[in-house]
């Protein structure tokens, strides 16, 4: 029997799980968790065409990379302390 994907495991990081590759996609949930932003945010993003997204069948994946991506064209360069 599958066990069950609780909230827990949604917010843990991806990197830190044991024995495991990092995922090429991953589900809405497990995006936001990534992104710490709310799941109606994430959709306008997705609607806007800034985060990419994968239907296979009923499942809405995001790639990775497209989440990679998204948070590299917003990183603002860190300011020389004055």
């Amino acid at each position: 029997m599958k066990r069950r994907q609780t909230q827990n495991d949604v917010a843990r990081p991806l990197e830190n799980r044991p024995f495991q590759t990092m995922p090429i996609t991953v589900r809405i949930p497990q995006a936001v968790a990534m992104l710490g932003m709310s799941r109606s945010k994430l959709y306008q993003f997705i609607q806007s065409g800034e985060i990419e997204i994968v239907k296979i069948g009923r499942a809405t994946l995001i790639p990775v990379e497209s989440l990679t991506r998204f948070i590299a064209a917003r990183h603002s360069p860190e300011r020389p302390s004055e």
